[in-house]
């Protein structure tokens, strides 16, 4: 049976008297090679396994490679699934940092506030950083006015007809007049002539039912300048995930 022994390589080493007297006859059945041919050849055969090997090692560990990017692409995925919402503490934009997704920035300068549990109105916006205060937002008070009436004009009052009366002391147009006495004396009673005084009285002055229309305003209260709402905060970036 043939075995490891089919082909094989012998080193014969020979020593002679004179080079001439050696012949070599090439025998078909016999390969005869020189000690730099052989080395050669052994030097071929073993790049020809190195490089054999190192094929194979390359492909192994690219395979293992390639499976290693599939897992950590497939948890990647699962990780953050189209929806996602992240945050970054640093410049970063996910669609340069993973190319295969497609990524939108939510918008500067917002703050996150919790939707229904239905999703209805996810990815809508409201809100104000500033707020200013209208009438219907002030407490239900009453505040303390004063003031006076529009000037009115002079006016010229007139009392009610009545108390009619007379005053002693003059003459009268038909009786005579005693002064005292026995002496008697007639009065022309077109001379006028001075009455008895009087005592103090009152005279009554019926003002008329009325009233004052009037109207004003309240000093300033503020300016009505907005106001910041907004509270202490860190800024990140945001961006959410849409393919």
């Amino acid at each position: 049976e043939q075995g490891a022994g089919r082909m094989s390589t012998v080193n014969i080493y020979i020593t002679v008297n004179n080079i001439a007297d050696v012949q070599l006859i090439t025998d078909p059945a016999i390969i005869l090679a020189t000690i730099t041919e052989v080395d050669k050849a052994k030097g071929e055969a073993k790049d020809y396994a190195d490089e054999i090997v190192g094929n194979l090692d390359r492909n192994i560990q690219q395979v293992i490679a390639d499976a290693i990017t599939t897992a950590k692409r497939d948890f990647w995925e699962d990780d953050n699934p189209v929806g996602t919402t992240r945050f970054f503490n640093q410049n970063l934009n996910p669609n340069e940092r993973w190319p295969w997704s497609q990524w939108v920035y939510t918008g500067e300068n917002k703050t996150i506030r919790v939707g229904k549990a239905d999703g209805s109105d996810i990815g809508q916006t409201g809100g104000s950083d500033t707020v200013t205060i209208e009438r219907a937002n002030l407490p239900a008070v009453q505040i303390d006015v004063s003031g006076e009436t529009s000037e009115q004009p002079e006016q010229k009052l007139k009392t009610t007809r009545g108390g009619v009366h007379s005053h002693g002391g003059v003459a009268g147009k038909d009786d005579p007049w005693e002064i005292g006495g026995d002496v008697r004396q007639l009065f022309n009673p077109k001379e006028l002539g001075v009455t008895d005084e009087a005592g103090e009285h009152e005279h009554e002055v019926t003002v008329p039912e009325h009233k004052h229309t009037t109207s004003g305003k309240t000093a300033n209260l503020g300016e009505g300048k907005s106001f910041s709402v907004v509270e202490a905060h860190t800024l990140l970036m945001c961006w959410s995930r849409i393919a």
